[in-house]
């Protein structure tokens, strides 16, 4: 659930990194450790993941271990993932190289960052369209909201299978499927349909309407008052958790303006700082790192001295890594 995500694999700890940015002996020595043992690079890139954009300076490194053995590349997909819009498209093609892995896991992680991207890529699509019928749910998932972004609204295998999986029975892929077709046809029942799996009586179309729609790079995304709103007034705790994830992922593309930095910083100010759930308290300490102001790192900084739940602490460190 947190973003969902990939985060929820990086839970690896070290409390003394509170700087954002990396130092040019931290630089030399994780190229070191990408180059040793397999558990060495595991563990390093499990931390470099955490520095988002602050680690591009090791991005030639990260990219080499693609081809490496399948844990290893699929944690060198999600350090990659990390960087979002500062990923060069020049990546793009080196992901279609290494998708080919027959590994699900990996191919899950690698959609989900060419999702992070947000830059169409024709020569993914077969992949996706194939994967999206995955028996594999997470696989599905991603590839089917990847088919939003490597696509384009007249790719017709695209549009069908889309608009046979958004019909379809399973509850989980219709709402992946019918974000993915909004994303690239803008068309207005759709539309109606999405805002109306985020007011859902049914927790689980809430939350899988949340992912879908922040994870897909929505122009001007229509449905962002509705995440706010889940955020503050959603009666489920897990749900609410998703929004304020979904609000971080949403301020982190680059299509809004910074302007729109501050209303948001205060609605997750107000989420980490009062909610009584501790999974909220946390998805909001985690979606405050991709918000661009010096008034989230001092938050975070503040709150890391009095928030007593050792998760929330953790997610807090993670944030301020970006930062």
């Amino acid at each position: 659930m947190i973003r969902s995500l990939l985060h929820a694999a990086l839970i690896l700890l070290i409390p003394a990194l509170w700087a954002s940015s990396l130092t040019e002996t931290e630089i030399e020595s994780y190229r070191a450790a990408l180059s040793g043992k397999p558990d060495e690079k595991l563990r390093a890139l499990a931390e470099i993941a955490r520095y988002g954009k602050n680690a591009l300076p090791l991005r030639e490194s990260i990219e080499k271990l693609l081809a490496d053995k399948n844990e290893i590349a699929r944690q060198a997909a999600i350090a990659i993932g990390e960087f979002g819009n500062a990923a060069e498209p020049s990546l793009l093609p080196l992901y279609q190289r290494y998708i080919k892995t027959g590994v699900p896991l990996v191919k899950r992680d690698i959609a989900f960052s060419v999702l992070a991207i947000g830059k169409p890529h024709e020569g993914f699509a077969s992949m996706f369209l194939k994967d999206a019928l995955s028996p594999f749910p997470f696989l599905r998932k991603a590839a089917i909201l990847a088919l939003g972004v490597t696509t384009s609204g007249e790719d017709e295998r695209a549009l069908n299978l889309l608009r046979k999986i958004s019909a379809g029975r399973h509850a989980p892929d219709r709402v992946y499927a019918e974000a993915a077709l909004f994303a690239l046809t803008g068309d207005s029942k759709i539309q109606q349909d999405l805002s109306a799996r985020l007011t859902n009586p049914n927790s689980f179309y809430r939350s899988a309407a949340l992912e879908s729609l922040s994870r897909l790079p929505l122009p001007e995304n229509p449905f962002l008052s509705q995440m706010v709103e889940l955020l503050q007034k959603d009666p489920d705790q897990y749900v609410r958790a998703e929004a304020a994830i979904a609000i971080g992922r949403i301020a982190f593309q680059t299509q809004y303006a910074p302007a729109l930095h501050t209303p948001l910083f205060k609605v997750l100010e107000t989420a980490l700082l009062e909610d009584a759930a501790y999974q909220v308290r946390a998805s909001a300490a985690l979606a405050l790192g991709y918000i661009a102001l010096p008034e989230a790192k001092i938050l975070l900084e503040k709150t890391a001295h009095t928030e007593k739940n050792g998760l929330v602490r953790e997610k807090i460190a993670e944030s301020l890594l970006l930062l």
